[in-house]
Parts: C-alpha cells; structure tokens; sequence
C-alpha cells in the first residue's frame, strides 16, 4: 500500500499519513519479529492519540514508532520518511516554536526529497511544514543571528514547492499549498489566499466547501464593511452546501462581532442567536463571552499600584447580552466592582437554545483581573 501525502496538505497539523505496509522480505527472526510488533502496537497508539487529540502521547509514541522504523528498515526506508512527517506534525500542531520540531520537519523533507526527486509532488507537504515551522520562528524571533538566513530558507522553500505544485497535473496541490502559506504571515499571504480562493472556485465551482473555506480565508485579510460583506456572501453561498454547517457557525460568530464593533445590536443579535441554533447546548460551568471589551483600569487604583480580581454572577438573556450582574467575590474589595460591572455587561455569548427556541441562563460567573502585566 503506498500512501499520497498529498491528502494531507489542508489541515496539515492534524491526522496520521498512513504507514506503508510491512515489508514481507524481511528477515523474519524471532528479533525481528519482536521489533515489528513493537513498531505496529506505536503506530496503532499513535494513530489513536493523533485522532484524540492527545500530543504529549502522540508526540511520545510517534518517536518510539521512528525509531523502531529506523531499526528495522533503515533511515533511507520509505517507512522512516513516512513515521519523521508524523513525529514532525505532532511536534508542530501546538502555537509555539520547537527547535526539535524544526529539526524533524527538515529531516523529513530531507528524506522524502531522497525518496522521490526534487520534483515529485510528494514532497510539497513535507516541504510546506517547513515552511510553516520556520514562520512560527520567525515571528518568536528565535533565530538570533541566523534571522536572516532562516528568512531566506523559508522564502526558497516556498518558491520550490510552488514550481512543483505549478508543474503537476493534481490541480489541487497548488490552491492547497496556497491556502497553508496563507495562514503564517507572509508577505504575500493575501494574494496567495485569494488565487486560492479563486483556484479552487475553477476546480469545485463557487459552492464547494473548499471554495467556501477559502473565501472565509481570504475575508479574514479585509477590513471593516469589506470583510462583513465578504462574511455575508460566503455565509448566503454556503447555507445548503454539504459540510459546511461547522463553518457557517463560525461565520455568524465573526459577523456577530463584526456588526457589535460598530454598534449594529439587531444584526449582531442575529448572528448571535443564529451561532445558537447551530450548537447542542453546552456546559454552564464552561460558558464563555466570545465578545468582550477590557475593563477600564479605576484611576485611584491605577496611582495607588493596586491590583486584583474581581468575580461577578449573571443571567446571559436569549439575546446574548449580560443581565444583572452582582459581584460575588472581590480582592481587594469595592476597589474594582464597578469597573468590573461595566465591563461584564458589554460581554456578548451565544445564546442557549433548547427545542429550536433560545433560553435565558441563569449563574453565570466571569472572573475579571487588574493587573499591570495585563
């Protein structure tokens, strides 16, 4: 069984690429025999903590799994370039930079780049994964000396796996690597996320989910009533369009905020309400403001260097909005009450629904802090 790495271009942080079925010419000892059991039993828990979620097991397992690979079939196997991408992803799905991360995600381009040439279509994944962990050092500034040359590395990698994807007759490898290097900061990132848009728009037509994804992707670039339009179209595009109800409750949830940073209540009221009806209830304890403006530091407390907390309970209404709120605990106390009362009621939720018809709820908590480290 021989894997397509490209499947994996969009969304490339998560999932496993899959293994390359055991070799049947290998020498089957008894020690052998061991290792490759051994090396099946990681895959499969990797496989697992990959699907879960869970990268501090996942991360674990991917490098047991590498280097039994290595063991048994040797660094120049298609297995060990295979089993490197995977530790590499896991490595790099979380925010934050890892020196380890990059070093694995070179090796796998490496390695694939041995495997197949250095125009194969195979290696634009392992190559865009670079590309991505490089950014993600870039903007941490980690690099030092090295800034510049690491700059440059990152910029020559996205200009070989463009001349690859530009080359090949899969019509989806260039508008998903497009879409990937649109979303780590380049400089080119906005027109890479419109000729995505516009590619994949040519490949699936205008009401495809992926054009669909695209198009969220290239609004995020647009500013003010440019980007709410932009929400508007894709969100009236999409409404009968087969998977892609997660995505249109994440476009009622920009909107909402969109329309209450420039005062527009009604409509932001809708969206709210809207996002509502797309979920399945959720848990109270967990409720959180997907809207909400800092509070207003107390002058008396800002020339007095205090700081502190405060706890407020509330009702969220079935508009969204914040209703009697009541300070509940404070330290130090009366200091900040009111500043955090105001704050708590420019908070917006997305309302609870139950049978199709949205609820009020009752005791919610928020935990406001004032300090000077923000």
């Amino acid at each position: 069984m021989r894997f397509d790495l490209r499947n994996t271009l969009v969304g490339i942080a998560r999932g496993a690429v899959a293994i390359i079925a055991l070799s049947a010419s290998a020498l089957e000892s008894d020690d052998v025999l061991q290792l490759k059991k051994e090396f099946e039993d990681a895959y499969a828990q990797y496989q697992r903590f990959s699907s879960e979620d869970d990268l501090p097991n996942a991360e674990r397992v991917a490098t047991l799994a590498l280097e039994l690979a290595e063991q048994i079939y040797g660094t120049d196997h298609a297995n060990s370039a295979v089993l490197s991408f995977n530790l590499a992803k896991t490595l790099n799905a979380s925010q934050g930079f890892r020196w380890r991360g990059l070093r694995v995600a070179e090796l796998a381009l490496a390695r694939y780049r041995d495997l197949f040439g250095d125009t194969a279509d195979e290696v634009v994944v392992p190559a865009t994964l670079v590309i991505q962990v490089l950014a993600k050092g870039l903007q941490a500034d980690v690099f030092g000396d090295e800034q510049a040359k690491r700059h440059r590395q990152m910029y020559v990698l996205v200009g070989f796996a463009e001349r690859i994807a530009r080359r090949s007759n899969d019509v989806t490898l260039l508008p998903n690597l497009y879409q990937n290097i649109s979303k780590i900061g380049l400089r080119d990132s906005r027109r890479y996320s419109v000729e995505a848009e516009d590619l994949y728009e040519e490949i699936y037509g205008k009401n495809h989910v992926r054009t669909l994804i695209a198009a969220m992707n290239a609004a995020s670039f647009k500013a003010g009533n440019a980007q709410t339009d932009a929400y508007e179209r894709i969100l009236r595009d999409g409404k009968d369009v087969e998977d892609f109800s997660p995505y249109q409750f994440a476009l009622h949830q920009k909107l909402s905020i969109n329309y209450l940073e420039i005062g527009n209540e009604d409509k932001a009221t809708a969206h709210l309400q809207a996002a509502g009806l797309l979920t399945s209830g959720g848990d109270d304890a967990n409720y959180t403001p997907i809207y909400k403006r800092a509070a207003i530091y107390p002058r008396r407390a800002l020339v007095r260097g205090i700081e502190g907390y405060v706890v407020l309970e509330f009702t969220v209404t079935r508009a969204g909005g914040v209703r009697d709120p009541k300070v509940i605990e404070a330290n130090p106390p009366k200091i900040f009450d009111q500043a955090a009362i105001d704050a708590v009621r420019q908070f917006r939720y997305i309302p609870r629904v139950v049978s199709g018809e949205p609820v009020e709820v009752t005791g919610v908590t928020n935990r406001i802090a004032f300090s000077f480290d923000g």
